[in-house]
Order: C-alpha cells, then structure tokens, then sequence
C-alpha cells in the first residue's frame, strides 16, 4: 500500500455513522425500484387496468419521472443549503409518496404516489454517491460506493421478499404493506440525516468554512487530502455547466457513460422479470428472491470487494461485456421453443444482474463523483441523475410495448447491441481512477484524452 493510500484510509469515528446513515437513502432508491415487481399484476387488477399496458407502464414509470425531476433539483439545493440538509430532504417526499402508494383506490392516485416516491427516489439516488464521495478517503471511495450499492439491491431483495409471503395469502389488497411498511426506513433515514450524519468538508470549503471543515474532516478522516481546488467557486446557474469548455469533457464521459448504463436494459428485468418469466412458463412467487435478488447482492459484494483494489475500468469492462453474452443468449433462445426458453432465462437473467451489480450499477455513480471537478460536481450529477430516470422511464414504459410488437428476442436482441456499446465506449474512453484524490481526476482525464488524440493522430499518418 502506498503512502497515499495509508493516510487516505485513516478514518475518523464519524465516517462509518455518516455512510450508514446515507445509504438508508440508497436502500429506498432499490425498495422502491423493485416495490412494483412482484405485484404489479396484482394492483393492476384490484385498480382496474388489469388489461392496460400502457398503464402498467405509466405506474412503472411514474417513478423514474419523478426520479429525474429529483434528481436534476437536488443538486442546487445542495450546493446551496449543504450536502446534509439535502440528504434530510429527501426522506419527506420518499414518506408521502409510499403512503400515498399504499392507499391508492384507483390508478391516478398510484401513480401521483408512484410519482412523489420517484422525487425522494431521485433526490436520494443523487445526493447519496455524492455525499459518499466527499465524506471518503481517496483509498476508501470505491468501497463506500460498494457500501452503497449493497444497501440499494438489500432494498431490491427486501421487497422481493416481502412481497412473496404476502403473494402466497392473496386477497385483494395484498400488495399494500409492502408501500406502507417503506415509511420505517423513510423516517430512519430523516432521524440519521438530521442527527448522525456529518457535513461534507468538502461543502464546507465551498463555504470558506474552513474552521468547520477542519472540525469534519477530523470526524470523518485523520487525514483527507482535501485541500485548494475543493474551495474552487462553484456554479452559481446551469448554463455555465455547459458554456465554460473545460466542462466538456468530464460532462461528456459522465453523460455518455451514463445513458449506456441506462439503456443497457437492466430496468427491464428489475421492473418485469416477473412478467418475462410468467411469459415463459415460471411462476413461483420466490423466483425473483433468487434470480434477482441474491444476484443482485453476490454482485453489490463483488463491487464492494474490488472496486478499490481492481479498478473502475475492469469491473466496468466485464460488466458490459457479461451483459451483452447474457442477453444476446436470451435472445436466441427466445426465438425457439418455450422450454429451452425457460431453462436459458433461469441461467441468463441471474448472470445479467450479476454482472450489472458488480459493475454497470455501482461504478457509474461512483465516477460520476470522481470525474466533475468540484465546482460542478452536484449540478453535474443531478444531470446524470436526470438523464438515467429519463432513460429508464422510456425503458420502463416501451419495454411491454416492444415485447409485444418485437417477442422477447427481438427487446433483448436490441439491448445486447446496447450492451456491447457500453463495452467499446467505456474500453475507449474511461480512464482508470482508483486511488485518485477528487482534485486530481481532472488532470488525469486530460492526459487520457490527449493520449487517445495522440494515439489516433498516429493511426492516420500511418
């Protein structure tokens, strides 16, 4: 280990209660991604669209709407009253909205809830990895975010396994604790945001508070590295996010990288793997426990284990590229009989989530937080934020559409090629960052590009 990275691993005693109580945020972000899963059907007959897809959709993707309205608001807010307060922020529309869900009697109301939920789910899904990623040290930043990914899909996995006992008694209305029961974690959230939680010092710095930012990096970390450009003056509108040029590149890679993820058609099986395998002739109620949830977490742990020890790049390349192999499978067997079908979707889908938790997931909004330099980092992220609620809104809302005009292999054919996108953009493009102080990436970014620019000048005069 380097010197760098020894000091950067001295941890102070309020960085573990920080990270905990941040990532009850993150653990709502996957509650509710996955809170319409399993009973989709279900709400769909007791509020009378049982027969309506486009409906269905509209429940789906009334979250990540308001996941992107949340998510592009936070960020100003942020810059603006702290990291903190922002963070506290979020639990009230995740309460109200999961309220609201549960008591729905008829469609627009669970949608309007669906909606709220999505403004805290957005809100929570940008402050959360940004938060993290000033709060740790520059060893201990892939590992926070691992941290953080794993309280997302252990949200995953507590719906799914709500929902399954809940699914086996029936009844009309079975489905309405699992909205109800989200509210516990909502106010958990509140209480630790308020109460345990330290300010960032990078915020503070932003601040000239740097008698309060001295006070919560002794808190957080002995020794941070968190000096000079952290205090640079950050964006005071949205337009100098894109008229100042040297945001072109960090805001480029972030954007890009962001949308590929997006698309990769991961929202495809969180959102109706329970449909996909309905359509292929699975239907018991604890296939999603184990083909979705436990996935989801074997890979959260993989990220958590080796962001910080292989790199962002390699987890992202064998993300992509697991990806791309599993759907491009499913697709095939999709065009044959139905049996084959079934046995390929109970192999394939569990390895997709696997591969995008240990890396299409996670490692995406940690470098988000490594790549924007701090004076546009929170603006910056909420535009990735943004963007992939409103990729996962159109692939929440085509993708029964598209099952419908396409079948199965036709939609993920589509999202292999998606897949094997992310793969060449990110082998291109993507920098390595582990281990890098966040004033530092900038730099690197730089000499990447003109390495690349270099490396292509040369490919031409030969």
């Amino acid at each position: 280990m380097t010197t760098e990275s020894r000091r950067g691993a001295d941890v102070g005693p309020g960085l573990a209660p920080s990270a905990v109580a941040a990532s009850l945020g993150a653990f709502l972000f996957g509650y509710h991604t996955a809170a319409c899963n399993a009973p989709l059907s279900a709400l769909a007959r007791d509020l009378g669209f049982a027969d309506d897809d486009y409906v269905k959709g509209a429940v789906v993707s009334a979250l990540v709407i308001g996941g992107a309205i949340g998510g592009l608001t936070v960020g100003g807010l942020s810059d603006k009253y702290g990291r903190k307060w922002a963070l506290t922020a979020t639990s009230a529309p995740l309460a109200l909205g999961t309220m609201l869900s549960g008591m729905a009697p008829n469609a627009v109301t669970m949608i309007a809830g669906r909606f709220i939920c999505g403004l805290g789910v957005g809100a929570s899904s940008q402050i959360v990895p940004l938060y993290l990623s000033e709060i740790a040290p520059p060893a201990l930043r892939g590992t926070l975010n691992g941290f953080r990914r794993l309280a997302y899909v252990f949200g995953c996995l507590a719906a799914f396994q709500l929902a399954a006992p809940l699914k086996e008694t029936g009844g009309e209305g079975w489905w309405r604790p699992i909205f109800y029961d989200a509210a516990i974690p909502a106010l958990m959230l509140a209480v630790g945001a308020a109460f345990v939680a330290q300010e960032t010092p990078v915020w503070l710095l932003t601040q000239s508070d740097e008698k309060a930012a001295e006070k919560s990096r002794r808190s957080l970390a002995i020794l941070q590295n968190i000096r000079g450009r952290a205090a640079e003056q950050k964006l005071s509108t949205w337009s100098e996010l894109i008229s100042d040029d040297k945001n072109r590149l960090p805001l480029s890679l972030g954007l890009s990288l962001c949308a590929l993820a997006a698309f990769s058609g991961s929202n495809t099986v969180i959102f109706y793997a329970s449909t996909v395998f309905t359509s292929v002739g699975i239907n018991n109620p604890e296939i999603l426990t184990w083909a979705v949830g436990v996935p989801n977490v074997v890979g959260g742990f993989v990220a958590l284990a080796l962001s910080d020890k292989m790199g962002r790049r390699p987890l992202l390349l064998t993300s992509f590229g697991g990806m791309s192999a599993c759907l491009g499978i499913l697709s095939l067997a999709a065009a044959g009989p139905a049996q084959p079908e079934a046995a390929v979707a109970l192999v394939t889908i569990p390895l997709y989530v696997l591969f995008f938790s240990l890396g299409a997931g996670p490692i995406p909004w940690l470098l988000y937080n490594e790549v924007f330099p701090t004076r546009i980092r929170a603006r910056a992220v909420s535009a990735c934020t943004a963007l992939n609620y409103v990729s996962n809104s159109i692939v929440g809302a085509t993708f029964l559409p598209m099952v419908g005009a396409y079948g199965l292999s036709g939609s993920y054919g589509f999202y292999t090629l998606l897949c094997a996108s992310g793969y060449v953009f990110v082998d291109r493009f993507i920098p390595e960052t582990k281990g890098l102080r966040l004033e530092d990436v900038e730099s690197t970014l730089k000499r990447h590009a003109r390495k690349r620019s270099t490396s292509r000048s040369k490919s031409i005069d030969e």
